[in-house]
C-alpha cells in the first residue's frame, strides 16, 4: 500500500489492544477515528458491536481500507482531512454522544485537539483515546506549578480530566520515528458554561511571557497598573509572585470573574 502523506504506523499488536481496551466499547457506540492508517486499531474495533467512522485523507490508504472492509456494515471510511469534518458531517453519523480515538500524527496534534476539545467548532466527544508525543502528553496532562504547562493544558482542562494512560517507545512504528509517544485517556467534564473568548484572551496575555511574574506579563497587555491588578489578584486568593503555570483551571476562571466584575459592567 502506498501513501502520500508523511505517517508513523503503529506495528505492536498488544498495544493497540490496550488502545482498544481503553476505549471501553459499549454495544451502539459511536466512534471517530482519525487517521486509521493501515488498521492496527480499526481492525480490532471493528469486531466490536460499534459504529466507526473513519477519517484518512490519504487517498491511497483509503481505497485499500474500503476494500478490506468492505463486507463489513458497522465502519465507514471517509476520505477526509479531519481538520475539515465538521458538524455537519458529523449530525449524518451520530446524534448522540461519541468518542474518538486516533494515532495523531504529531504535525496537526494541537490543530486537532483545538478543533474537537477546545474550540467548539464541533461537538466534543464524551471521551477520548489518543496517541501523541510523549513531550506532548506530559504537557497536556500537566498540573499547576510544573514547568511544562502552557495554554493548550488549561483550556483543554477546562473541559476535560486527562491521564496519562501508559507510553509507548518509537520502535513500535513504522516507520520509526525520532520520539517517543504516550496513550492520553481524555474524559469530558460537566460544566454549565463554556470557555468563554475573554477567559482564553487572558489565560494567552498571562503565558505570553512565561518567564515573568503573572502580575509583569498582564498589566501591559491588559492595559492595567499593577495595584488594580494586584487588587484583583488577591480577591482571586492568587499570589502576586506567581507565573501563569502556576495557576489552575479554577484560579483562572476566579481571576477572570473577579477582572470582569471591576472592569466590565
Amino acid at each position: 500500500m502506498k501513501t502520500k502523506l508523511s505517517q508513523n504506523f503503529l506495528v505492536n499488536r498488544i498495544i493497540a489492544e490496550k488502545i482498544v481496551e481503553a476505549v471501553e466499547p459499549q454495544t451502539g457506540d459511536k466512534i471517530i477515528e482519525i487517521g486509521p492508517g493501515k488498521g492496527a486499531l480499526t481492525d480490532l474495533l471493528i469486531e466490536k458491536p460499534i459504529d466507526i467512522i473513519a477519517l484518512e485523507k490519504d487517498f491511497g490508504i483509503v481505497e485499500n481500507l474500503k476494500k478490506v472492509y468492505k463486507n463489513r456494515k458497522n465502519i465507514k471510511v471517509v476520505n477526509r482531512d479531519a481538520l475539515i469534518f465538521n458538524s455537519v458531517d458529523l449530525a449524518k453519523f451520530s446524534k448522540f454522544d461519541y468518542k474518538l480515538v486516533s494515532n495523531l500524527p504529531y504535525a496537526v496534534t494541537s490543530p486537532i485537539i483545538n478543533k474537537y476539545f477546545v474550540t467548539g467548532e464541533i461537538e466534543k466527544p464524551k471521551m477520548a483515546i489518543l496517541m501523541v508525543q510523549k513531550e506532548v502528553a506530559e504537557r497536556l496532562a500537566s498540573k499547576a506549578g510544573e514547568k511544562n504547562r502552557g495554554i493548550l493544558s488549561v483550556f483543554l482542562q477546562y473541559y476535560y480530566k486527562i491521564e496519562i494512560l501508559f507510553e509507548v517507545t518509537k520502535e513500535n512504528f513504522q516507520p520509526v520515528p525520532q520520539v517517543d509517544s504516550a496513550v492520553i485517556k481524555l474524559n469530558k467534564i460537566k460544566i454549565t458554561v463554556p470557555l468563554e473568548i475573554g477567559m482564553m484572551h487572558l489565560i494567552k496575555a498571562g503565558f505570553s511571557q512565561k518567564r515573568r511574574k503573572l502580575i509583569n506579563s498582564l498589566s501591559p497587555i491588559l492595559n492595567l497598573n499593577k495595584t488594580d491588578l494586584s487588587d484583583i489578584m488577591e480577591k482571586s486568593q492568587i499570589k502576586e509572585g506567581c507565573r501563569a503555570e502556576d495557576l489552575t483551571v479554577l484560579d483562572w476562571q476566579n481571576l477572570y470573574t473577579n477582572f470582569k466584575d471591576k472592569f466590565i459592567h
